[in-house]
């Protein structure tokens, strides 16, 4: 999973890359560093997610980088395969000291309740999240009844409750 596992951008980016792929035609709120873009994701490429959002045929264009969580509105898209944890030493710099520690806290939380705040969080949305499963990069849970995927890279803070 994933094409550049030498790269900073493996953290985060490559896995949300392969879980967005998964989801193709999937109803989704998109969240980013700057806003939200309801829709349906159309094709995921080069790091870029095209998602039909106005029914005009129109699509929207949103870089993989900025994506910080993805909302699932269709059901039967509740389990996408996400990169597994690597407990490797090879990554330095941003991987080991942002996106690895948040991995391993969530990974610890698995099947419990928590608070999740992160950028790009909707200051309306109840982030009280039951965390499913966690891979590289990728925290799955769910929001209310919806799927919920995270970036963890994204992640600001875990509250327990």
């Amino acid at each position: 999973m994933g094409i550049f596992d030498e790269s900073i951008c493996d953290c985060c980016v490559c896995p949300m890359q392969c879980v967005l792929k998964q989801l193709v035609g999937a109803n989704v709120v998109m969240l980013s560093k700057q806003s939200a873009v309801s829709g349906v994701i159309e094709e995921v490429k080069d790091f870029i997610v095209f998602i039909s959002s106005d029914g005009n045929g129109q699509l929207d264009q949103l870089p993989i980088c900025n994506v910080t969580a993805v909302i699932c509105t269709s059901i039967d898209r509740l389990s996408p395969k996400l990169k597994p944890i690597s407990n490797s030493n090879k990554h330095k710099g941003e991987c080991n000291c942002c996106e690895r520690p948040i991995t391993s806290l969530a990974s610890s939380l698995t099947g419990e309740t928590v608070d999740v705040e992160f950028i790009g969080e909707p200051l309306d949305l109840d982030m009280s999240i039951t965390i499913v499963n966690v891979g590289k990069g990728i925290l799955s849970g769910k929001v209310s009844d919806s799927p919920i995927l995270i970036s963890t890279c994204a992640i600001t803070r875990i509250i327990p409750q």
